[in-house]
């Protein structure tokens, strides 16, 4: 499966090659095991494949309109967001026709998750940007409510799952109040208390204890089946378990961790009761070769792949190392519970070093401080999980009620000391984002650090040279092939961020998208929204780790306007800039001053622009335009830094956020400059930009538009459209997702 997606290899070779490993595999029993082994390999590429194959009509109808408006039917699986009226909402039919997809429902008023509902919508696909996005969305578009909605009948048993959480949760917020969120997430994975503490959670390291993950089904397992034996028989009580269990995982969408671990108890369970053998890796298989045989694309589910990873490390990874004599343990209860303390110790370590290349790679940190965290962490979830249990199932006047209240709120309180104390903890590290070279590298070396640690140190030995090597191989080899150049206009919304990379290796980046938690007024903004809340900080900043851009070049800010600078402190912050380049308008605002005065913001040079001027690259040169010193407006838009980029002999025409009067004073005083290959059209396909003249003299082979679809300005307006249309200028659109050019290299 993983080199089926990387390679793209087609449906029909891999059918061959089942064909005939399968037709050598009944003539050949010597060799059978292996063709076998071989045939199991295909039919998972095959399966893989069939999957991708599977497009739905409104899938396919969307990808040839911006938008449908359409009557549809459709049933609430669950709340996105209250505040919004945003839901979750898989479809029935549209416009008469069955459908199955899965939507973002945005309605007018509030709706009753688990109820049937008919409504007309404008219905716009979702942006999907392969190049900057690692998790693939769980919705097919978004649909916005027209009118009034319609509720229908509903049927009682295929909804049941969406009623009973959205019933659950309002059961726990009028028991618990502003405390319930902890309970809601640790029952029915709402993410309420998860965004709240997210920065503390992630650095404190025991962000797995609030996410329902495979540790709470064996929570819930323990504590169901101690009681229900208290009234019958082991094995009927596990028998009552497992239906429950399969609800409580309904409940939770279907999570892979707990789908992992439902999959291992049950297996285990039935096992036992047919007195087969079945040993740890025969379970943890079985539970994968299920859950990417329902569903392919969870085998690159990062929730998956951490919960593979850390009970792997449980069932193989940790060696038994004693601090007493084993033959008298049982003897002395406190030597046996330091003995249990120091074994939570050994494995919490050894799981925060085996999950370190995902975390690096996927969220560019490492945190080791949830091996002392853990240590009071993993009782105070085994309290408070059976805790919230009992609080949702009790009705709530009776007086064991209250006490359970009382004692979860007082737990609660402990915990979140806990959640800020463990954050304070030294032992994390952020913004180190790994490449996939660099992470395979480190996977390696760990892989290999775990040989010796469990004792195999001939085998150790054997691996280690050429590990070695390959791990050096990995780290030094570069990810992108050397001589090649190309330019990115990321999907960023209504805001702007470009970066090319020329085949000299040197990078440059236009702009650095939105952010948040200010007006234009503020001329000293909020700065932790501006490094938490900014698309560069959570989007972007990673992409680039992940790519092996370590430093820019050149970064050329167009202009003070919050959706081209947003992210202007998350990446000084996070990476190196060699050269700021911003216009002398720019210099003089009280807002820049406020930028410079922090004390992460290090470029190595800054660079004023007060006249036209040319920079010249290893393999290039990096024109600057406007604003000349001879132009003035009082419009911030109008001053932006419009630049050309020449090389390899292409033109690239980057043009901020101008408008009419900019574009006909560059085609009154530099005519000639305007010609390019490709334009970045300005301000956001407004109708006060692109004007007939100003495209005559660019005459670009392609234009590329930074927008959302539906935003609040109308971007991009009707009449630009039409201009592009009669000029026969190509327009790709971010609407669609991040745009990639590959440029030519000449000589």
């Amino acid at each position: 499966m993983v080199l089926v997606r990387h390679l793209s290899v087609p449906i029909l070779p891999l059918l061959i090659a089942a064909g005939v490993l399968l037709i050598c595999a009944a003539a050949l029993s010597k060799v059978r095991i292996w063709l076998l082994f071989a045939l199991f390999l295909v039919l998972g590429g095959l399966r893989f494949d069939s999957m991708s194959l599977q497009e739905s009509p409104l899938a396919a109808l969307l990808k040839s309109k911006t938008g449908i408006r359409q009557e549809l039917s459709f049933r609430v699986l669950q709340t996105l967001s209250s505040s919004n009226n945003n839901y979750a909402v898989r479809m029935e039919n549209l416009a008469g026709q069955p459908l199955r997809d899965v939507l973002i429902f945005s309605s007018i008023k509030p709706m009753i998750p688990g109820e049937r509902y008919r409504s007309m919508a404008d219905i716009s696909p979702l942006t999907s940007d392969p190049i900057l996005q690692i998790y693939p969305s769980r919705y097919s578009a978004i649909a916005y409510q027209l009118g009034g909605a319609k509720r229908l009948q509903p049927s009682l048993m295929r909804y049941l799952p969406a009623r009973l959480r959205n019933n659950m949760l309002q059961n726990l917020d009028a028991k618990l109040g502003a405390d319930a969120g902890w309970a809601k997430g640790l029952l029915l994975s709402d993410p309420t208390s998860k965004k709240a503490f997210n920065t503390e959670l992630s650095q404190s390291g025991i962000m797995h204890l609030i996410v329902v993950s495979g540790l709470h089904v064996w929570f819930i397992y323990l504590v169901l089946v101690s009681l229900l034996r208290i009234f019958v028989r082991r094995h009927i009580a596990e028998m009552i378990f497992l239906p429950l269990i399969l609800l409580f995982a309904a409940l939770n969408n279907w999570a892979p961790p707990i789908t992992r671990s439902i999959i291992m108890i049950a297996v285990g369970l039935i096992a036992r009761w047919l007195q087969r053998p079945l040993s740890g890796a025969q379970s943890l298989s079985l539970s994968l070769f299920i859950i990417t045989l329902i569903n392919p694309a969870q085998l690159f589910n990062i929730g998956l792949q951490l919960s593979f990873i850390c009970m792997a490390v449980v069932l193989f990874g940790v060696p038994r190392l004693y601090l007493f004599n084993p033959d008298t343990l049982m003897q002395h209860h406190l030597r046996r519970f330091l003995q249990h303390l120091f074994d939570g110790l050994i494995l919490s370590l050894l799981v925060s070093l085996a999950i370190t290349p995902l975390t690096l790679y996927y969220f560019g940190r490492a945190s080791f401080n949830g091996v002392i965290a853990n240590i009071l962490g993993i009782p105070l979830i085994g309290i408070l999980l059976p805790l919230s249990l009992l609080i949702l199932l009790l009705p709530p006047g009776l007086y064991l009620s209250h006490i359970f209240v009382l004692s979860y709120n007082a737990l609660v309180q402990l915990w979140q000391k806990l959640v800020v104390q463990g954050a304070q903890m030294p032992f994390s590290f952020n913004g180190a984002y790994f490449n996939r070279n660099h992470a395979l590298a480190l996977a390696l070396l760990i892989l290999m650090a775990f040989l010796f640690i469990r004792g195999k140190y001939k085998l150790g030995l054997v691996l280690a040279l050429p590990s070695l090597m390959l791990a050096g191989s990995l780290y030094f080899l570069p990810l992108n092939k050397a001589n090649t150049a190309d330019v990115h206009v990321f999907s960023c919304g209504v805001a702007d961020c470009s970066l090319v990379r020329l085949a000299s290796g040197e990078t440059i980046m236009i702009d650095t998208g939105g952010g948040r938690g200010f007006t234009m007024s503020d001329t000293a903004p909020s700065e932790e929204a501006l490094l938490h809340d900014s698309w560069l900080q959570n989007t972007l900043l990673p992409w680039l780790g992940r790519n092996g851009i370590r430093k820019l070049d050149y970064l050329v800010l167009t202009h003070l306007h919050a959706d081209h600078f947003g992210g202007l402190l998350s990446l000084l912050q996070g990476m190196k800039v060699e050269h700021l380049i911003i216009s002398d308008d720019t210099a003089r605002q009280p807002l820049w001053q406020f930028f410079a005065s922090r004390p992460y913001f290090k470029p190595r040079y800054v660079h004023t622009i007060t006249d036209t001027i040319s920079i010249p690259l290893e393999k290039g040169r990096l024109k600057f335009l406007h604003p000349d010193k001879d132009f003035f407006s009082n419009n911030e838009n109008e001053r932006s830094l419009v630049c050309r980029l020449d090389s390899g002999g292409q033109k690239i025409l980057f043009t901020g956020d101008i408008g009419v009067i900019s574009e006909e004073y560059l085609a009154r005083k530099y005519p000639q400059e305007l010609a390019c290959d490709y334009l970045k059209i300005p301000h956001h396909g407004s109708r006060g930009s692109s004007t007939d003249a100003f495209l005559r003299l660019a005459k670009p082979g392609e234009a590329w538009l930074s927008t959302s679809f539906r935003n609040r300005f109308g971007f991009p307006h009707p009449e630009t459209v039409q201009r592009y249309r009669y000029a026969q200028i190509p327009v790709r659109s971010t609407m669609e997702g991040s745009i990639r050019t590959r440029l030519l290299q000449k000589d």
